[in-house]
């Protein structure tokens, strides 16, 4: 590892350039850590934190890791702001963590821009996402907001899986396969966003409690598709679609 920090707390690490065959910056059972303005380069993981927080800090940081760009595995209180990210797996990978902030970073992944499994309180605003699979997935996640970003993805531009109460608003949205892919999941609302997709705008199965208002969606499929799903609150968006505007079945 370039750094590692086990069972510390008040440090602050600040304008190094890190080379790692494993990860940049390895911490464990930390807490109010500062990581801020280096450049990272990772065989692994660009920053790694886990049974950490209370208060975590990444900013301003260059990463180049050949998993994850940043790594959060039972932490809270995290704020990754203002990196350009570049990962071989996932720009940002949370799990088992709560109140979790990812905003104003630009992220290139090979694989998810943000993954999360499973985690609660997480805000993603405000961040340009180039990812080879999906924008954002996010699976038993619960309490989330997905605001103001830019998603290009070559899979679906957001996943959203098992979870609860998730806002999608005001994000630009281009897709190969779905815009927003929703699936067993309750109260997830996609609001004032822009969506292109190859395949369908909004795709949703076996969920309850769905909200679309004041979309656009231009979609090569149907703008929506809803299967299985009880209520679903489709209300001023604008559809443009290659099969159907709004597709519903059971």
């Amino acid at each position: 590892d370039g750094v590692s920090v086990k069972n510390s707390s008040d440090l602050d690490i600040d304008g190094n350039l890190l080379t790692a065959g494993h990860d940049g910056v390895h911490m464990e059972g930390s807490q109010w850590v500062t990581v801020e303005n280096n450049l990272i380069t990772a065989g692994h993981d660009g920053i790694y934190a886990r049974h950490s927080g209370g208060y975590l800090n990444f900013d301003g940081n260059l990463i180049v890791a050949g998993n994850n760009g940043v790594s959060l595995d039972h932490t809270d209180f995290s704020y990754t702001n203002g990196n350009l990210i570049f990962a071989g797996n996932n720009g940002v990978d949370i799990k088992d963590s709560t109140y979790i902030h990812v905003t104003d970073n630009a992220i290139f992944a090979g694989n998810n821009g943000v993954d999360i499994d499973p985690s609660y309180f997480i805000d993603i605003s405000n961040n340009a996402i180039v990812a080879g699979n999906d924008g954002i997935h996010l699976e038993d996640t619960h309490w989330a907001s997905i605001d103001n970003n830019l998603i290009v993805a070559g899979d679906d531009g957001i996943d959203i899986d098992d979870s609860n109460r998730i806002d999608a608003t005001n994000n630009l949205i281009i897709a190969g396969d779905n815009g927003v892919e929703i699936s067993d999941s309750d109260r997830i609302n996609v609001n004032n966003s822009a969506i292109f997709a190859g395949n369908d705008g909004i795709h949703a199965s076996n969920n309850t409690r769905l909200g679309a208002s004041g979309n656009l969606i231009v979609a090569g499929d149907d703008g929506i598709d809803s299967d299985d799903d009880d209520v679903f609150n489709i209300t001023g968006n604008l559809i443009i679609a290659g099969d159907n505007g709004v597709e519903m079945d059971g």
